[in-house]
């Protein structure tokens, strides 16, 4: 049996170390990347020790290991959230009593 075969076998709750880790550490490689694939036609390599060969593998790099987290968050929860640009100010994922707070907030605007 694959790892995530194993992994969708056991219990997992919002207490659980490991899936609240895997979903936070991949949103923020994730945006890492997204600033390196946003920003490598920038770097300018007549003036610096990088060669174009260089970025362009590193770019390649980045492309790839934004798939490899995409792949990894999506066998483990399905649906997630798609993001390619970067946030500078990135929010990780709110706890429950965020999202009560909003909805009661939400329900309160209706009358």
């Amino acid at each position: 049996m694959c790892r995530s075969g194993k992994l969708r076998s056991r219990k997992y709750n919002a207490n659980n170390e490991y899936p609240r880790k895997l979903w936070n550490d991949a949103y923020i490689h994730i945006n890492t990347l997204n600033y390196m694939i946003e920003n490598a036609a920038k770097v300018d390599v007549t003036t610096t020790a990088l060669t174009a060969a260089q970025r362009d593998q590193y770019l390649g790099e980045a492309y790839f290991m934004r798939a490899y987290n995409y792949f990894h968050l999506v066998e483990q929860f399905g649906d997630v959230t798609l993001t390619t640009t970067y946030n500078a100010s990135p929010a990780l994922r709110p706890s429950a009593m965020i999202w009560y707070v909003f909805m009661k907030k939400s329900l309160s605007l209706i009358c």
